[in-house]
């Protein structure tokens, strides 16, 4: 299968560049007589494909790279029927996999920061083929492809403004070190974008959570993210959050999210935007904190963080 390269990108606007590729499968189990009743007559249809991915991805100079396996199971129903019209139906669960290392895309390194990948079954089908002579077996055979979508982050003025594998780029004072994590899901929140996210938790009583990033911002462009705000504390005790913008000189600050127990309460994934109207260097700082009470916590989720041109 030909592997394409990107084509050149100019006057980027969009903060991601999406690529699919496809790698095929074939597999084939052998059935005994045994399993086929005499004269009937025989459907396979495939139920369901449960894929186990085993895989590492790199991004190095020129290409993204998977090495590894795809454990999967491929489950099928056999419909039997009679020529009085009676029905029987059995069913086949068939394990198998697939080892990779091979280059899924070529790519100029110098235009993205960072990527992921989601991983499908795609255009599976069986056919069934029935022995002719007395010592052959029969045959089912899978034919399909996995779809591998790779998305990737241009390089921008934030980094790691989607938090996919670690925390690189983002500052966090050492008071705050245990407390900023990365997550695939928290309760049952799941990303706003990509597969991971950033929280930033507090822990004990009067206690703060912090992370920023340094970053130059030109006129006329605008960050965005998106966060949202738990806590299960009650109105006596004001926990809050917020993200501020601010220059590296503390000349300016504005508080573009904000959220807390009195004003808000508990708010979903929120969209939050700031257009910059001086070229400046700036610092995008988030916090959490918790006022006082020392049993109930709160929570800031933060994802999908972009400096857009216009």
């Amino acid at each position: 299968m030909d592997i394409d390269k990107l084509p050149e990108t100019a006057n980027i606007k969009s903060n991601y560049y999406t690529y699919e590729t496809f790698i095929p499968f074939y597999n084939k189990i052998s059935l005994s007589d045994d399993m086929f009743p005499k004269n009937t007559s025989c459907e396979v249809k495939i139920l369901n494909v449960n894929i186990n991915p085993l895989m590492e991805y790199s991004m190095e100079d020129s290409h993204i790279k998977v090495q590894g396996k795809i454990n999967y199971k491929i489950a099928s129903e056999f419909t039997f029927l009679t020529p009085k019209g009676e029905r029987s139906v059995s069913l086949i669960l068939s394990h198998f996999a697939l080892n990779l290392d091979r280059y899924l895309v070529f790519i100029d390194s110098n235009l993205f920061q960072s990527f992921y990948v989601s991983l499908i079954c795609n255009n599976i089908n069986s056919s069934l083929i029935l022995s002719k002579y007395k010592y052959e077996l029969n045959k089912l055979l899978f034919r399909g492809d996995f779809k591998f979508n790779i998305m990737m982050e241009y390089k921008g003025d934030i980094e790691n403004g989607s938090f996919e594998g670690d925390l690189h780029h983002w500052i966090i004072p050492s008071i705050s070190s245990k407390l900023v994590t990365i997550v695939e899901k928290f309760k049952d929140i799941s990303p706003m974008e990509g597969l991971k996210f950033a929280v930033l938790n507090t822990e004990g009583e009067d206690s703060t959570a912090i992370m920023y990033q340094r970053f130059h911002g030109k006129k006329g462009t605008t960050l965005k993210g998106y966060s949202f705000f738990l806590s299960g504390d009650i109105p006596l005790f004001d926990n809050f959050a917020e993200i501020v913008i601010k220059n590296k000189s503390d000349s300016f600050e504005e508080i573009i999210f904000k959220a807390s127990v009195n004003s808000t309460g508990n708010t979903p994934w929120s969209l939050w935007s700031y257009e910059l109207n001086v070229e400046d260097d700036y610092i995008l700082e988030a916090r959490v904190k918790n006022q006082g009470d020392p049993i109930f916590q709160s929570v800031l989720a933060l994802d999908g963080i972009h400096l857009l041109k216009t």
